[in-house]
């Protein structure tokens, strides 16, 4: 399994190779992912894959890589954190 909340191109199609039988990959860096998805579906059929660009299929959204910083405060009832 692959998260990526990064830089673009830092996947390439040789690691996605090494992978495990259908890999999870979730390349959500914007607005590049780590491996685009053209490329990741041309290297493994069997990839599952999801972005953060609405220009490609199953796209989902960069906060689920921010959880912690994120949603931690809500979590542990305390109030979000701010620049003032």
């Amino acid at each position: 399994m692959f998260v990526g909340v990064s830089a673009k191109d830092l996947v390439t199609p040789e690691m996605l190779k090494t992978m495990a039988e259908n890999p999870i990959v979730f390349a959500m860096a914007n607005p590049d992912p780590e491996i685009p998805y053209p490329v990741a579906v041309a290297a493994r059929k069997d990839v599952i894959m999801a972005t953060g660009r609405s220009d490609y299929p199953n796209q989902v959204n960069n906060v689920l890589g921010f959880r912690s910083s994120s949603g931690a405060p809500w979590t542990c009832g305390r109030p979000p954190s701010t620049t003032r």
